[in-house]
């Protein structure tokens, strides 16, 4: 059965330029493809540690999310995540593809903690759907970035909002 590719957004080149990253990039990524793996996910969130001053808004440290999705024409692991376009102009972002080390190369700092939220498989099937149809995006508004947004405050959006609004759009498919 032809199964239809994700509408994946570009692919976002991270620079590799702090070698102290290198071994807790290496150690996360293997444990979220052997995590999925195991639980036979397709896509799940995962999230990784933030810049430190925006830490102390949440006790876990994970200020950084996106969904990882196995892409069965690569064989490969992806990451979708959204990124503000800081520093040149903070207040808008866009949509990017990253590799699983890519994603916790660019951590700030080189500790070796994330999270995973694996999804029950009917919304696993939903969130592909959302991504392959491209409704995905249809969440984005058009400015408005901040690396604090909480879920109340409508004018304000980042990673983890946006995560949490294509996590209801696909319960409610």
């Amino acid at each position: 059965q032809y199964q239809q590719r994700p509408l994946l957004p570009p692919v976002k080149r991270v620079p590799h330029d702090r070698p102290y990253n290198e071994q807790s990039a290496l150690v996360l990524s293997q444990w979220v493809v052997d995590t999925l793996t195991q639980q036979h996910a397709q896509i799940a969130v995962i999230a990784r540690m933030g810049k430190p001053r925006i830490r102390r808004f949440d006790w876990t440290g994970m200020t950084h999310s996106g969904f990882a999705y196995f892409d069965s024409t690569t064989q490969h692991w992806t990451v979708i995540n959204l990124f503000s376009d800081a520093p040149e102009t903070p207040e808008t972002f866009h949509l990017w593809q990253t590799s699983l080390y890519d994603f916790y190369y660019a951590q700030a700092g080189k500790e070796t903690n994330a999270l995973i939220l694996i999804p029950p498989p009917a919304l696993q099937n939903a969130l592909i759907e959302g991504f392959t149809s491209g409704k995905h995006q249809q969440l984005l508004p058009d400015n408005g970035y901040s690396y604090i947004a909480p879920v109340e405050k409508l004018a304000r959006f980042n990673c983890n909002k946006w995560i949490i609004l294509n996590m209801l759009a696909a319960t409610l498919q």
